[in-house]
């Protein structure tokens, strides 16, 4: 089955809990070269995109 997150889980070497949390969900970018969308996980910072369709080098600030 599916489990829901955040989750509570024990480690088995330590007995220690930790907890997994959600994914962050992915955004659409769009390449300014040929206008395809692109879907990535954001992340705080500065980075460089390559367009795989046209390759295209763009710069995403988040």
């Amino acid at each position: 089955g599916k489990s829901e997150r955040p989750l509570e889980v024990a480690c088995s070497a330590c007995s220690g809990m930790f907890r997994i949390t959600e994914k962050p969900l992915k955004v659409e970018i769009q390449c300014p070269g040929c206008e395809r969308k692109l879907r990535i996980r954001p992340k705080p910072g500065t980075k460089q995109l390559d367009c795989p369709a046209c390759d295209a080098a763009f710069n995403v600030t988040f």
